[in-house]
């Protein structure tokens, strides 16, 4: 978190204790104790354990805050993940969001609580207590602050945040005589952004060029970056460059900005206007692609599986003929590796045994999909994991989730 008061070293050691919240031995090696001056008390695992689970239990407790305060969502988390000891995937479930989004939220959750304790025991000087300032402080940053945790990322395309924002505006554009074309290529990969604020931070750049250069024709283009999609506004006809000097435009500006950071992206201006170089950029994460190599004799089965990822961050590609499968892999050099064991010539367990062998792909995951009852046999000589035919969709999604985890 930007406004973060504790040490800099401290969401860490906290974080491992948290980890380790009923594992004494960790608990008794940990830094925290000197720290949170648990030294010479007693039990120093115990004690560590019960100031833990106190700080956990003051995000909500100690606090006034309304029941919809981030504060009481953070308080659920950490008391579920640490206290409960529920898995990431069991937390995620009842929150309705991804593992990825769920470890996200944790990270800010124990950031909150590090605040929290860096107050409590002094670690800093003049640090603010993080309970106290979310309800006497409803300042912008706050509001910013809840915005994120309301609507967490998610993934979407750069057509449908434009075609959004633009709907919203329309009536304002449309009053000022300024017309807007969207030019966004086909083939751009998809947004990671908080999509509320992304829209809102699009929607205020809108309207704000159309206050500023009424009667103006603006064209939205995008090209793909690294990890990035920018999406780019350009005036028409050598339009004058807007007063973004002004007052209300620097306010504008600036939220629009804050918006757009929600999202890991960022807001930058032309220094011209005109045909060449676009008054405004808007670069947002993009969602990594990750190569699935799929190996099935049946085409059927590989047209299902592509169906299955399509509109999703898994590019599958399909190979019939076994004997293409090491070089299509090293041409490919796929993320991960879809097996059928029936296949001609070389069965799936000598490929199986030729993969792992191959210095390239020896750590590449492989999940063996077979109509053959053999989960314990493909484990045994390899496989990262195992799916019985017929396949279904949220299953095959599910684990190449799974096993996607940290390659984006």
């Amino acid at each position: 978190m930007a406004n973060s008061t504790y040490p800099p070293d401290f969401v860490e050691h906290l974080h491992h204790a948290l980890a380790n919240l009923y594992d004494p031995f960790q608990l008794r090696e940990s830094l925290l104790i000197h720290r949170l001056k648990i030294e010479g008390q007693g039990n120093p695992a115990t004690l560590l354990r019960q100031q833990l689970i106190a700080a956990i239990e003051g995000l909500e407790a100690g606090t006034d805050a309304p029941p919809h305060s981030p504060l009481h969502s953070y308080h659920y988390l950490l008391n579920q993940r640490f206290v409960e000891q529920f898995t990431q995937k069991e937390v995620a479930d009842d929150f309705g969001l991804s593992v990825r989004q769920l470890r996200r939220r944790e990270k800010q959750a124990i950031e909150v609580l590090a605040n929290h304790l860096a107050y409590q025991y002094d670690l800093v000087e003049a640090a603010p207590d993080p309970l106290t300032a979310a309800i006497t402080t409803p300042s912008r940053q706050a509001e910013l602050a809840w915005s994120q945790q309301t609507f967490p990322g998610d993934v979407t395309d750069a057509a449908s945040l434009v075609a959004s924002a633009l709907q919203v505006a329309h009536p304002l554009l449309q009053s000022l005589r300024v017309r807007i074309e969207s030019r966004l290529p086909a083939a751009l990969p998809r947004l990671v952004v908080e999509t509320v604020s992304a829209r809102q931070a699009l929607i205020g750049i809108l309207t704000l060029l159309a206050r500023q250069m009424p009667g103006s024709r603006f064209i939205v283009q995008a090209e793909v970056m690294r990890q990035a999609v920018q999406i780019q506004i350009y005036a028409v006809e050598n339009a004058p460059m807007p007063a973004f000097h002004e007052a209300e435009a620097t306010e504008g500006l600036r939220m629009a900005e804050q918006l757009i950071a929600l999202s890991g992206g960022k807001l930058s201006l032309g220094d011209k206007s005109g045909s060449v170089q676009p008054i405004v950029r808007l670069t947002l994460p993009a969602e990594q692609q990750v190569t699935v190599l799929a190996v099935d004799d049946n085409p059927d089965t590989l047209q299902l599986l592509e169906r299955y990822t399509s509109n999703s961050r898994f590019n599958l590609v399909g190979v019939r003929q076994p004997q293409q499968v090491l070089s299509m892999a090293e041409k490919l050099m796929p993320e991960i590796l879809i097996l059928d064991v029936m296949l001609p010539e070389i069965d799936g367990w000598q490929l199986l045994g030729q993969l792992r062998a191959h210095p390239t792909f020896e750590e590449v995951p492989i999940i063996v999909c077979t109509i053959l009852p053999q989960e314990a046999l493909a484990l045994t000589l390899g496989a990262s994991a195992f799916l019985r035919k017929p396949v279904r969709q949220d299953d095959f999604l599910r684990l190449l989730d799974a096993h996607s985890d940290g390659l984006s």
